[in-house]
C-alpha cells in the first residue's frame, strides 16, 4: 500500500522482530487470532474500497465468534469513516452489543 522499496519492509519486519520477538507478525495478525476475539464486534466494509478487498472484511467477520458484516457502497475506503450514517450505526450497535 505504501509502495516502500522492500529493502525499507524487510528493514521495518527485522525490527519489529528484535524489538518484540519473531511470532510478532502473527500476534499482531487478525486473521490469525480473530477466532479468539469473544466481544461483539461490527465489520464495516465499502464494496468500492480500494485498498482492502471487501472479501478481506467478510472472511474476518466470520471467523470472529460474533461477527457481524455490514456492507456499504461508495464510501470507499476512507469516507467511511466520517460517514454520518456509519457513525450512527457503529453508535448504535455499541449501546446494543451483549
Amino acid at each position: 500500500m505504501l509502495q516502500l522499496p522492500q529493502t525499507i519492509i524487510d528493514y521495518i519486519i527485522k525490527t519489529m522482530k528484535q524489538n518484540f520477538g519473531n511470532d510478532i507478525l502473527d500476534r499482531v495478525s487478525l486473521s490469525k487470532n480473530a477466532n479468539q476475539m469473544i466481544q461483539p464486534t461490527l465489520v464495516i466494509h465499502d464494496v468500492q474500497d480500494d485498498v482492502v478487498p471487501i472479501a478481506d472484511g467478510k472472511i474476518i467477520a466470520s471467523i470472529l465468534k460474533q461477527g457481524s458484516f455490514y456492507e456499504t457502497n461508495g464510501l470507499g475506503h476512507r469516507k467511511i469513516l466520517y460517514d454520518q450514517g456509519i457513525v450512527t450505526r457503529t453508535v448504535q450497535f455499541i449501546t446494543t452489543a451483549k
